[in-house]
């Protein structure tokens, strides 16, 4: 949870959320399985669950938490709950707001979102507003979405030999097909894929005669 500076705690408090049971009429309640956080987060909405693929896919992104507190302006009595609150490995906390286009548009939400952005700006935190126009992208959220599944279960030691394996790739343009007759199970190219080891377009579907770029190690990490 975030810290509220001296100064603003006569201004604004944080109270916990209760945990998500039930979503809104037309939302579907979801419990997105993170590796990150190895843990379920809870999700009000289908399109939470697809950002949650974008902040596993991050690797710059530590963890996160969703519903993280609600936040509460003593003189307007008016109250909000981000979306999510991510932590990054460089110590940096960003909180998010998951919205359609149009509700963010033509809802009425837009003012609450700029007093609450200027509030966590004076706490030394910032808040970000994700539009579905750029979580959902149809072919790519769709391979996204069974890439994950598929490499859930990839363990720790696999990922190491895998590294290791695929270096004798890197820089060059391969098939997953070749990949797949080389010995690397279908679970591991997943994750390859996923964590963009290994470069595809994901716009396109994925096919085993899709053709990927093998990355160098320490180009493929989100810095």
């Amino acid at each position: 949870m975030i810290v509220i500076p001296d100064a603003l705690k006569s201004e604004i408090f944080l109270s916990p959320v209760k945990r998500i049971s039930h979503g809104r009429y037309g939302r579907l309640v979801s419990c997105f399985p993170s590796r990150k956080n190895r843990m379920g987060i809870m999700c009000d909405s289908l399109l939470e669950s697809d950002f949650c693929l974008e902040l596993e896919r991050r690797r710059g992104v530590k963890q996160y938490i969703s519903q993280p507190f609600r936040i509460t302006e003593y003189k307007s009595h008016i109250s909000y709950t981000p979306d999510f609150e991510v932590l990054f490995h460089n110590t940096k906390t960003v909180l998010f707001e998951i919205k359609s286009k149009n509700r963010y548009t033509y809802g009425r939400s837009a003012e609450k979102l700029q007093l609450f952005s200027s509030i966590f700006r004076e706490c030394g935190y910032s808040l970000e507003i994700a539009l579905d126009s750029s979580i959902l992208q149809f072919h790519k959220t769709h391979n996204l979405r069974t890439l994950y599944h598929q490499a859930y279960s990839v363990t720790d030691s696999e990922i190491e030999r895998f590294k290791e394996n695929i270096s004798k790739y890197c820089r060059r343009e391969i098939s997953i097909s070749l990949l797949l007759a080389d010995g690397f199970e279908p679970t591991i190219i997943a994750y390859g894929l996923f964590y963009k080891v290994l470069l595809a377009n994901l716009n396109r579907p994925l096919t085993v005669n899709t053709v990927v770029r093998v990355e160098p190690a320490d180009e493929h990490l989100d810095k």
